[in-house]
């Protein structure tokens, strides 16, 4: 049996669940909570009783069954519980791999898995006699039952349609691409979710002004549960399921929201007014780097990213590697003195890492170790802060655009605001996907299908932005061991330990951060060491099962080692769509 296995990257701060409420303009209408508060006990109970009886049915067949029953109603709970006990949600529907929490350099803690996912893979390989199974087993169980304990307080109109939202975009990002669900039931499980999200509409219904909007949702609702509990998984045509269902709901919560007089929190990862899961104006970055842009800090930024003045020799810029008209690299297997790929800066601040290795959890530190670099600006802040005070046209331009002089914290500040604003989501996919075009072909669409589908593309390189960062919260970017040969032989793993050098935690070795793959037909050589030069080669790779496919000893590697069994043509497909997330010449 096929199993997903992610590692999550976590940090030293817990997550923090962004449930603060704007006061809308009028006083709240007060909706159904106990009736809401009913139904989610009712599919808990559920889900608890189902969960028990595992234990309980004396045969194979009769315990998945079991389980399958108190999996669907886990799922039809999700849009409720993931919001409002989102760690304990998380908790059972994680991987089944080790959490490593990192605290430090050499220290951390490993946590084993537990919850759904690990259920399904022992209950699958028949382990359920072993000691494996007995903690699982007793720990979901009371993690559930801890559930049945906690109370829903009034749900307001904001917590509803945030939930709304979040629940559509879980969907289109992980749901239908398989990412927890072992046995490609996503579709039907997604369904489940959505039959909820049409329970809690309709115990809404008192609130629309505008009757017609209520009776769209409620239509374009009972049109997704359709399409998801008849779909089946490989052949589910998940462009026009997002292009015609996901944007859709996401434009009609926002009616929503007009009609209701509510605000969605300015602090989210997604923009308050954002409709499009495909648009330059979905993402808020101000949530990633946690500063404010301005346009004017930005020009700022780019004249300094451009700004030879700022390395010790006065002949290197942050252009020198990330080249405009290479889409932000250098087409280099790596910089001299370096040993990675110079990354695209391309969407590069819709993550919480920086580096390859994920050294860095600022744009600003990110920027600083660059100019720290003795193979890079071979310098240091102090002395780049001298060189522009000097220079009275950027003393001038910091004053216009801050307020005050040069210093260390704004100048990292205004070169980091302007990556900020390297995500123009103007590809040909995005246009298509917002309606501004229908130019996307068979296979650009099919190819997108199998990178959410088939491929297994879409559960690490996560939808929109195609990158680590996991949807819906976009609070954690996921590092990855995929097992990366030193070259385009294949013959040997690289030499390269990853994160291991940041931390030297030993089931860390060979870990990278997930890029995104937006503009790869452009970023060629691929790899975190340039080993790939084309697209086709790095499908390879992964049709093969990545380093263990290709014989590499792995034993951490969170990259399923079984073949994908694609074909020439999908692998066509698939580079198909790659190229139609190029971003247009004219962003320049």
């Amino acid at each position: 049996m096929k199993l997903r296995y992610i590692y999550s990257f976590l940090f030293i701060s817990p997550i923090i669940i962004l449930l603060t409420l704007v006061s809308s303009k009028k006083s709240p209408i007060e909706p159904k909570s106990i009736a809401i508060e009913s139904y989610y006990q009712d599919l808990l109970s559920k889900c608890i009783a189902y969960y028990s009886n595992i234990e309980e049915k004396n045969n194979y067949d009769d315990k998945f069954e079991a389980y399958l029953n108190a999996r669907t109603y886990f799922k039809k709970a999700e849009p409720i519980m993931a919001y409002f006990t989102t760690e304990v949600y998380e908790s059972l529907n994680q991987a089944t791999i080790l959490a490593v929490e990192e605290l430090g350099k050499e220290n951390y803690t490993i946590d084993q898995p537990y919850g759904f996912q690990l259920t399904e893979e022992l209950l699958a390989s028949n382990e359920i006699s072993s000691e494996e199974w007995n903690e699982n087993y007793a720990k979901t169980l009371a993690e559930l039952k801890q559930l049945n304990s906690i109370k829903m307080s009034t749900i307001s109109e904001l917590d509803f349609l945030n939930l709304f939202r979040l629940q559509v975009i879980r969907i289109a990002s992980l749901g239908i691409a398989g990412f927890d669900s072992p046995r490609k039931a996503s579709l039907k499980e997604s369904a489940f979710t959505y039959q909820t999200l049409e329970f809690l509409i309709n115990e809404h219904e008192v609130h629309f002004k505008n009757k017609q909007l209520f009776e769209k949702i409620v239509s374009e609702l009972k049109s997704s549960i359709n399409l998801l509990e008849t779909g089946e998984f490989d052949e589910f045509d998940r462009y026009h399921f997002i292009k015609d269902h996901t944007q859709l709901q996401l434009q009609l919560i926002q009616e929503t929201a007009k009609d209701w007089e509510v605000f969605f929190p300015a602090s989210d990862a997604i923009n308050p007014i954002s409709s499009s899961l495909f648009s330059a104006t979905t993402f808020n970055a101000d949530f990633f780097d946690k500063t404010v842009f301005t346009k004017q800090k930005s020009a700022l930024g780019e004249a300094l990213f451009n700004e030879p003045l700022l390395s010790s020799t006065g002949k290197l810029s942050c252009a020198s590697c990330h080249q405009k008209n290479h889409y932000f690299t250098d087409s280099l297997v790596h910089f001299e003195g370096q040993k990675r790929n110079t990354p695209s800066l391309y969407y590069a601040a819709l993550q919480n890492n920086y580096f390859y290795d994920s050294r860095s959890h600022n744009l600003q530190n990110q920027i600083n170790q660059v100019i720290e670099n003795p193979v890079e600006f071979n310098t240091d802040i102090t002395e780049v802060t001298t060189k522009i005070l000097a220079n009275e046209e950027y003393s001038n331009k910091f004053i216009a655009a801050y307020n005050k002089e040069p210093n260390p914290v704004i100048i990292l500040d205004a070169i980091s605001q302007y990556i900020k604003s390297l995500h123009p989501f103007n590809s040909k996919f995005d246009r298509n996907m917002n309606g501004l075009e229908a130019s996307l072909s068979k296979s650009e669409k099919n190819g997108f299908n199998l990178f959410m589908g088939k491929a297994e593309c879409g559960t690490c390189h996560f939808a929109p932005v195609f990158n680590g960062t996991v949807p819906p919260y976009f609070e954690t970017t996921e590092m990855e061991l995929i097992g990366v040969p030193k070259d385009n032989q294949n013959l040997a793993l690289s030499s390269d330990l990853g994160r291991f050098d940041v931390n030297n935690i030993e089931n860390r070795k060979h870990f990278f951060k997930t890029p995104s793959i937006r503009n790869s037909s452009e970023t060629a050589p691929y790899m975190h060491n340039g080993s790939y030069n084309t697209l086709e080669k790095v499908i390879d790779f992964y049709n093969v099962g990545g380093g263990i496919g290709l014989r590499f000893e792995l034993p951490f590697q969170t990259l399923p080692s079984d073949s994908l069994h694609l074909t020439e043509i999908e692998i066509k497909d698939l580079v198909a769509f790659l190229n139609s997330l190029k971003d247009e010449e004219e962003i320049y």
